[in-house]
């Protein structure tokens, strides 16, 4: 009885400190979330970042267009369409509003609306 005790704790314990870790490591995955634009694209998003205090984005134009991007809280813009030019890395901190989402959307500038590489992300820290 003492075995079969013993095998049901080592389980239990093991299962809710599965938990716990598997709960950190979400919580972990949000704070940033990359994007990447290729040249098949005319936008690429990243996924939503829950902000504590302070926020960054990077963008990281690796083509030969321009690309534009905007910064969305809780889904609605809260920046304009801002350029970067081809080989520029725009990587800037902004203030944040904690518990809101964040997100961004990088946008191809070329005539035909494809055609550019670009790379970035979204941070919150």
């Amino acid at each position: 009885m003492k075995k079969v005790f013993s095998y049901l704790l080592v389980l239990v314990l093991t299962v809710v400190s599965f938990g716990f870790v598997n709960e950190e490591a979400s919580a972990a995955a949000n704070d940033y979330s990359p994007f990447s634009l290729t040249t098949s694209q005319t936008s690429a998003t990243t996924e939503r970042v829950t902000a504590n205090s302070m926020g960054r984005w990077n963008v990281v134009n690796t083509g030969n267009y321009n690309v534009s991007f905007r910064v969305f809280k809780n889904g609605t813009a809260v920046t304009g369409y801002q350029t970067v030019n081809p080989g520029v890395t725009n990587n800037t901190a902004f203030a944040t509003t904690p518990g809101a989402e964040y997100s961004l959307r990088v946008y191809c500038n070329s005539s035909s609306g494809t055609g550019c590489t670009a790379s970035g992300l979204i941070a919150n820290y």
